[in-house]
């Protein structure tokens, strides 16, 4: 049986995502060879950044100007990217040559330029449409937050340039290969109603295929999926957790060996009817997994002068205590380590076959003795790359952690700070404290490793005073945070807060069952959200560059520059569309 791996848009086009590359090479230690890895996400960007499909979409958007057809919010926006669609045609393929390009990528002048461009010829092909907003991390200006809002946004705006190409050129390309089983991963939110599209058009045009659905998101949406909305949806089935072992399962079940209810975290669909293999869930064992198999994918044709490598050292949450967060809810698994030695190897391997040697390490979070172990390793095997990971801020985490972790390659961490105010810390369940965290900093500021720290304002009972107090932290600490990762409270369904949302002076205002991941919810004593959002532009005041720069993008400055170059990533600036690449 043929299985082709899709990974969907929107995402960054600058790298390959990991989830094709572990589950193909999962495929292939189980003996199932004939796997194909497509990039749909990178095949949509290219396929639409071009002169004409931009000039089409400027014609688009002239006539839905002309008939009336936008609503009234946004007709000065289409006015305004119409304006400069001029310049924007002209200068794509310069802008998409220097994301690629090994010298000028890094002249920093001429990479802000590029993702500008970058960023209005996404806006342009979205310009003739009420609500499809195509971005690296947007689809839909809608909510969707629940089911029928999800379906009705698979079936809006049917000739939008993704359904088009879906409909003209992917799905041509795929179903030519003759798949028995498709499966889709869905890490981002933003993938899902595309998902669901592609989904629905393979069904239609080819019944057979069987179609299945994974990821972060899927597993979030368990009961979304099983609703009365989707019970006649067009699809077979989907994972719920971790599928390295259950995918072989599948196809082995697919093709006659074995048999469904086998095959572990899986939920079958079939004629409005589940049967639900997805409990008890179903943990791999990371020692026995292979190396990912990132030599199946287009490497050479990614936006990025380098392919950014992605490998989990880990799985799961150790602390798994903060109130806000439901990483429990959708990963399932306990925290698990790969033995580190394997983990090295991996990283060699990988460098031997692609040439690539900058790495993320982007696991849930990683403890910090592990990521020491790790560190160590890759000093013993003398493999040399740069690296970022993500770590929670701990007591242990010193001066001589972090100048390991820098003699070993490290130039970023990213690490959630979610607040300077030791009432809310406290509230959350972080267990840290304001002081540790201005020492950790240091001890990475003196290390040269760079720190993106995540922080959202609104959790329940903040007081505008408290989000200063966060913000001036980041104002005296902005030369130790290089990174600001803002955004606003959201009340998310698995957290502990959903479960006991009055101990935190809430009311939950949805039912519960009727939402993907979002919940509504009042304050039982309003303090005021206003602040929130003001505190959020406050940040992004301090760090301007975010808009433009994304984190693979300044991984790989990093990886080549060092952490002083950040300082200079926002030089003086004329109008848009004015400055000259390098």
């Amino acid at each position: 049986m043929k299985v082709v791996l899709i990974f969907p848009p929107p995402a960054d086009p600058a790298l390959p995502y990991a989830s094709l590359p572990y589950l193909a090479a999962s495929l292939h230690q189980r003996g199932i060879k004939d796997v194909i890895q497509k990039d749909l996400n990178l095949e949509t960007f290219l396929n639409l950044l071009t002169q004409p499909q931009l000039r089409q979409a400027a014609q688009a958007a002239e006539k839905a100007l002309t008939r009336g057809d936008l609503p009234p919010d946004r007709t000065d926006p289409v006015r305004r990217i119409l304006r400069e669609a001029d310049c924007t045609i002209r200068d794509l393929p310069e802008a998409l040559s220097i994301l690629r390009d090994p010298v000028r990528f890094y002249e920093l002048d001429s990479l802000l330029f590029a993702k500008e461009v970058f960023n209005n010829a996404c806006d342009l092909l979205s310009a003739p449409f009420r609500h499809f907003r195509f971005r690296k991390y947007s689809y839909s200006t809608h909510e969707l937050l629940s089911p029928s809002e999800i379906l009705s946004a698979v079936d809006e705006e049917p000739q939008n340039p993704v359904v088009r190409f879906f409909q003209d050129n992917a799905l041509p390309d795929l179903l030519a290969l003759k798949p028995g089983l498709v499966a889709i991963s869905v890490p981002y939110f933003q993938q899902l109603v595309p998902s669901l599209i592609l989904t629905k058009l393979i069904k239609h045009r080819s019944p057979s295929t069987f179609v299945c659905l994974g990821g972060p998101i899927v597993s979030w949406g368990k009961q979304a999926l099983l609703s009365e909305s989707f019970r006649r949806f067009p699809l077979d089935g989907f994972f719920v957790g971790e599928a390295d072992t259950g995918l072989p399962e599948l196809v082995e079940a697919l093709s006659g060996p074995g048999h469904l209810h086998q095959v572990p975290n899986f939920v079958v669909l079939h004629d409005g009817k589940v049967r639900d293999y997805s409990n008890p869930p179903h943990s791999e064992d990371l020692d026995a997994l292979p190396t990912p198999a990132y030599e199946g994918l287009p490497l050479a044709d990614y936006l990025a002068p380098k392919r950014l490598i992605s490998l989990s050292l880990s799985r799961g949450c150790y602390w798994n205590r903060c109130t806000f967060c439901n990483y429990s809810f959708i990963k399932l698994g306990p925290y698990r380590f790969r033995n580190p030695a394997a983990s090295a190897r991996d990283v060699a391997a990988i460098v031997e076959k692609t040439g690539e040697d900058v790495f993320c390490f982007e696991s849930d979070v990683i403890q910090p003795e592990d990521l020491a172990a790790f560190s160590r390793e890759l000093l013993a095997q003398n493999i040399r790359i740069k690296w970022h990971a993500v770590v929670r801020f701990e007591d242990s985490i010193d001066d001589e952690f972090c100048t390991l972790l820098a003699k070993a390659g490290c130039v970023r961490l990213y690490a959630g700070l979610e607040s300077a105010c030791q009432r809310l810390l406290d509230l959350m369940d972080k267990g840290i404290t304001v002081p540790i965290i201005e020492r950790i900093l240091r001890s990475c500021s003196d290390a040269g490793i760079a720190v993106e720290a995540g922080v959202f304002f609104g959790f329940p009972s903040e007081t505008p005073a408290e989000a200063d107090q966060t913000v001036e932290f980041f104002r005296k600490h902005r030369s130790r945070i290089t990174r600001s990762d803002a955004g606003t409270f959201r009340l998310l369904r698995g957290s502990p807060i959903s479960a006991e949302p009055r101990e935190y002076g809430i009311v939950v205002t949805d039912v519960y069952e009727e939402r993907w991941f979002e919940l509504s919810y009042q304050p039982l004593e309003d303090t005021g959200r206003d602040h929130a959002v003001r505190a959020v532009a406050q940040l992004e005041t301090l760090y301007p560059a975010i808009k433009l720069i994304d984190i693979p993008e300044e991984i790989l400055l990093l990886a080549r520059l060092g952490k002083e170059a950040l300082n200079d990533l926002v030089p003086q600036r004329g109008p848009r569309n004015s400055v000259e690449p390098g």
